[in-house]
């Protein structure tokens, strides 16, 4: 092992007298990688899928009738979206520095348990004023979402296994579009019981959804390799050394304001971030959108919904398909240079007149920005 990297640095709980000097080791790393895709994979992509259906599905919601049950006249409803993204993005640094503190096991649960009570506590609203407040609180629970995740994911594989597994859970977000459109469809038709009926419903068993999966989180994410209880001591100590011996750095023990300003002020972390927003302005508008846009054009919500369906199902499948060819080749700015012409040609055929337009190439690239920043940034810190 390098010399560069220390003892200290690697153990992060686990007992020094374990810790070994390793060299490559394939049928570890396979097995690691494959108890990992068993006991993180299914848990942070499920909460991913239900933050972005808790976040979307006001778009599902409006033409079933909350619109007119809200009085969202005018640019109404257009403002109470924006709040989400108002908390969303104060929140967004603190957010993950907070899950570096306290551990994906803790974090990533109670975001996912206070975005599912916001969205169930949606379904009670009676004002347009009742929809801006939930949809700012909701940004602020879900602002840690994404990124904590990625941060996540990047402590237990390597640079080149981390596109296909952001790859797999970041699919789910256009995903979502698909599932949403599903779900409001049926939760639309269940018999109205006390207040709660038509679109009202939608909030209500999508936001307990996400309790329910808050507690499978909290019992079964480990909050580092090296306290997951289904590793033996060997193979908790080995994934800390094989990430510190591919970065060839130490890991900090804590985060600095050295660390901030390495984020903050690196002009590559801007770019990207510049990047990820143009490709998130057209994927954010058209999941919220979508449905509205269709309703417009004469389609019944019904209708609407289930046309919503395939650009976000093909979308989820290309996502996957170029984050698993990306980690093949090792390669990342090939394959960001390849799909970003096909988006800005899309984005605009989603203009069609008086057809519906299937907007398949919208939401292509922006989980590769992701993956980029995730095995390029310096440190913990710094990420």
């Amino acid at each position: 092992m390098s010399e560069n990297i220390s003892k200290a640095s690697i153990t992060s709980g686990v007992e020094e007298d374990k810790v070994e000097t390793y060299g490559d080791d394939p049928a570890l790393e396979a097995k690691l990688r494959r108890k990992f895709d068993l006991m993180i994979l299914p848990i942070v992509t499920g909460i991913f899928l239900l933050a972005f259906i808790d976040r979307a599905n006001a778009g599902n919601a409006r033409i079933l009738g909350m619109a007119k049950d809200l009085d969202l006249s005018g640019y109404r409803f257009n403002i109470a979206m924006t709040g989400f993204y108002c908390s969303y993005i104060v929140l967004e640094i603190p957010a993950n520095m907070m899950c570096k503190w306290l551990g994906p096991k803790i974090w990533l649960s109670f975001l996912s348990f206070g975005f599912g009570i916001v969205t169930m506590c949606t379904a009670f609203i009676t004002s347009y004023e009742g929809l801006v407040v939930g949809r700012v609180f909701l940004g602020a629970l879900e602002s840690g979402i994404m990124p904590g995740i990625s941060f996540t994911l990047s402590q237990f594989y390597r640079r080149h296994e981390l596109a296909t597994r952001i790859g797999f859970y970041s699919s789910v977000a256009p995903l979502s579009g698909a599932f949403g459109g599903l779900l409001a469809t049926g939760l639309n038709k269940v018999p109205k019981w006390g207040m709660v009926h038509g679109w009202r419903n939608i909030f209500f068993f999508e936001g307990l959804l996400s309790i329910i999966l808050s507690v499978i989180s909290y019992t079964m994410l480990p909050k580092s390799p090296a306290t997951a209880s289904s590793l033996t001591p060997e193979e908790r100590s080995y994934p800390a050394w094989r990430i510190a011996e591919e970065s060839r750095s130490h890991v900090p023990q804590k985060t600095s304001s050295k660390h901030f300003k390495m984020a903050v002020f690196n002009i590559n972390v801007n770019i990207m971030a510049f990047a990820c927003t143009c490709t998130f302005l057209t994927m954010t508008s058209l999941s919220i959108f979508l449905p509205s846009i269709l309703n417009s054009m004469g389609y019944s919500p019904v209708q609407s919904q289930l046309m919503s369906v395939p650009p976000f199902a093909w979308s989820a499948a290309i996502c996957l398909a170029i984050a698993y060819i990306s980690d093949r080749t090792k390669s990342r700015g090939l394959w960001l240079l390849t799909i970003m012409p096909f988006t800005a040609a899309g984005f605009p055929g989603t203009d069609p007149g008086d057809q519906a337009g299937h907007p398949l190439l919208c939401y292509l690239p922006y989980a590769h920005w992701i993956i980029h920043l995730c095995t390029n940034a310096c440190g913990l810190g710094c990420r």
